[in-house]
């Protein structure tokens, strides 16, 4: 067996530790042969240690197993339409450093590359007492083969960029980079929500919509690495023409733009939440609830397709519109219900990592990345 019995391990020892091995195979399920090597390999890497237990009992003290969090540093770099983030983690997902600034838009490519290399370089040189993981870039939309930027026609000038090269050229380092929603399926596996499911699906709502599709545990990419393009998905084939080309896009009506475009007043997201919970007030504004709820409910019926087609697990919203997940989702939940299939077990969840995901999803991407030729033995 592979990577997969090596995150779960330590994933285990994460949120259990300090944990005897025993103990590790009673929660894992997995083979005593695979514990074995596993928790080797961790050792061998120092990602874990080994501790003695005090007991009352005479004799040799028990080992128990914990997290080696003062070791490692993974650097995470989210580079955003609406910003650039970077962040420095250890192994169980503590912050030790965040930066964040403006977003790609704004300014030349190469002006925003030698800015991101100089805000991952400053991450370094903080913690350069630590054992550098890796350097995960969480990308602003599908790479292909050649670690190059797919078109994205909200970045017309990053398209066919090497991003990888770019940015390795800059640093003088190994970077490994990701399509954004991927990244968010990732961290929400590693840290959030679906720590305890295999096939997933996270749904991202910000200035686009797009999809991380985790089955099995592991990213599904399709053939060119553009599965998980929800956000264009048709709703309405007579609906408002979409940056792809097409019309009635689930981005049409579900991303940021077009909530904050449908609400009255010219309102930003926060203004747009606090005047449908209503000031404080109680009662709501119902023009600003109408805008969440039609919303919710074409997002409901997109997902229940996704549902259909995916049978997940679980499904994560996340993203910038996830903060009005209180006003939405009733809606939304509403019409999965409705149009789903009735039988399926998924269950739908909100992302509570909030604006630092992106960059967390490049150091789980990391992570997994640097435990993947890990092997351990079979089951038996």
């Amino acid at each position: 067996m592979a990577a997969v019995s090596v995150l779960h391990i330590l994933r285990s020892i994460r949120e259990h530790g300090p944990i005897s091995r025993t103990s590790l195979q009673q929660i894992t399920g997995l083979s005593w042969g695979t514990i074995t090597n596993a928790t080797r390999s961790l050792l061998n890497r120092r990602l874990i240690r080994e501790e003695r237990v005090e007991t009352s009992k005479a004799g040799r003290k028990p080992v128990h197993l914990t997290l080696n969090r003062a070791e490692h540093c993974i650097i995470g770099l989210e580079l955003g339409i609406d910003g650039m983030r970077c962040i420095a983690m250890n192994p169980a997902g503590e912050t030790l450093g965040y930066e964040q600034g403006a977003g790609l838009p704004g300014e030349a490519v190469e002006a925003a590359l030698d800015r991101a290399a100089a805000m991952v370089k400053r991450a370094i040189a903080d913690h350069c007492g630590r054992k550098l993981m890796g350097i995960g870039v969480c990308a602003p939309g599908a790479i292909d083969e050649n670690h190059a930027l797919m078109p994205n026609p909200r970045l017309k000038a990053w398209n066919g960029l090497a991003i990888k090269l770019e940015l390795e050229n800059r640093l003088g380092m190994e970077v490994q980079a990701e399509r954004d929603a991927n990244c968010l399926a990732l961290v929400e596996r590693w840290f959030g929500e679906a720590a305890h499911a295999q096939d997933v699906l996270c749904i991202c709502l910000g200035e686009t919509v797009g999809m991380g599709i985790l089955l099995g545990g592991d990213i599904f990419r399709g053939s060119q690495g553009k599965a998980g393009e929800f956000g264009h998905m048709t709703l309405d084939p007579e609906g408002p023409a979409c940056d792809c080309g097409d019309r009635g896009c689930v981005e049409n009506y579900c991303s940021l733009p077009a909530v904050l475009e449908a609400a009255p007043g010219n309102a930003t997201l926060e203004e747009l939440i606090t005047r449908a919970r209503g000031n404080g007030g109680g009662n709501g504004q119902s023009r600003e609830r109408a805008v969440l709820e039609t919303m919710g409910k074409r997002l409901g019926i997109a997902v229940a397709n996704a549902v259909d087609l995916f049978d997940p697990e679980l499904v994560v919203i996340a993203g910038k519109l996830a903060a009005a997940w209180e006003w939405f989702s009733p809606a939304m939940l509403g019409e999965v219900d409705a149009h789903a299939d009735k039988s399926s077990k998924r269950r739908v969840s909100v992302s509570h990592l909030g604006t630092q995901a992106g960059a967390m999803g490049a150091c789980a991407m990391m992570l997994q990345t640097a435990l993947a030729d890990d092997e351990t033995e079979p089951e038996s």
